[in-house]
């Protein structure tokens, strides 16, 4: 990744003129202390864990560059960006790759995603917040990609127009799928039109485990939607919007409490009701069996 700083010296003094230009190039990350102005990935196979904050009005935080593959990185510290499309983390075209974040996330620029995945079979876990303030600047965005996984742990905001909380985009042939998504944190956006979650037409999600109540979800159903429960008022419910396909209901007992079976839990699910897309309204989940009923009004 390169930053070019535009400025010269002149010739006879040493007046500063726009004529001449070099560049600062960005370090390859290191385990360690992370350095300030960010860093690059791009090695294969290797474990890198570094701690300290990034601060960067230009580039992107941490990017794994293309063919930067099988990698595990675990960072711990906060990543902020002020330039237009400074990513706080860029994932381009290295495959296999499993990522830790434990820190904040924040990015003002446009089109200036928190994290941006443009490659295969990633395992990503956000143990943070992400928020992001620019116009089409999404918490998390996956781009002509497959097979990747992504934990939410924290908060995804973002306040800018056009910019949801996960987008699964899609651009003439870029179709992009999002293998699963666990969200035992909160999604959420503040500009009109924009969704927790943003499946565009192409895209796909196959599972979404979900904690969260008041999460909104745009587009094709996830093949499998799992609730989690953690108690009689903390479990997910989600709002669906311009729903298709259908969709297998179940339980994450992984990601559940104990205790949670012989009761009822409202509000499960809003927007489906008349639209046909579940596969069953009974079923059991690792033994646990589980009813779906209509209230007449969701």
């Amino acid at each position: 990744m390169h930053k070019t700083i535009y400025q010269s010296i002149g010739v006879a003094s040493l007046t500063i003129t726009p004529l001449f230009t070099f560049q600062v190039t960005a370090g390859e990350c290191a385990t360690g202390t992370a350095p300030t102005a960010g860093c690059t990935i791009t090695a294969d196979d290797t474990t890198y864990t570094m701690t300290g904050n990034i601060a960067s009005s230009s580039s992107t935080g941490i990017k794994f560059t293309s063919g930067s593959d099988n990698n595990v990185l675990t960072h711990t510290g906060n990543i902020s960006t002020t330039g237009n499309e400074g990513h706080g983390l860029y994932l381009h075209t290295g495959d296999n790759n499993t990522t830790t974040l434990t820190g904040n996330i924040s990015t003002s620029g446009r089109s200036a995603q928190g994290v941006l995945i443009h490659s295969d079979n990633n395992n990503t876990t956000i143990n943070g917040n992400i928020s992001t303030s620019g116009y089409n600047a999404d918490g998390v965005r996956l781009y002509n990609c497959t097979g990747n996984s992504i934990t939410n742990l924290g908060t995804i905001s973002t306040s800018g127009s056009t910019a949801h909380g996960i987008n699964v985009s899609y651009t003439g042939a870029y179709v992009s799928t999002l293998n699963s998504l666990t969200n035992l944190g909160t999604i959420s956006t503040s500009a009109s039109g924009n969704y927790g979650v943003y499946i565009y037409s192409g895209g796909a999600l196959t599972t979404l485990n979900n904690k969260q109540s008041g999460l909104t979800y745009y587009g094709k159903v996830p093949t499998n939607y799992n609730i989690i429960i953690h108690g009689d008022a903390d479990y997910g419910q989600t709002t669906f919007s311009s729903v298709s396909s259908t969709m297998t209901f179940g339980i994450d007992l992984t990601n559940s409490a104990t205790g949670i079976g012989d009761k009822t839990y409202e509000d499960v699910l809003t927007g489906i009701a008349a639209s046909g897309v579940l596969s069953a309204t009974t079923g059991s989940s690792g033994g646990a069996s589980w009813s779906l009923a209509h209230d007449g009004t969701n």
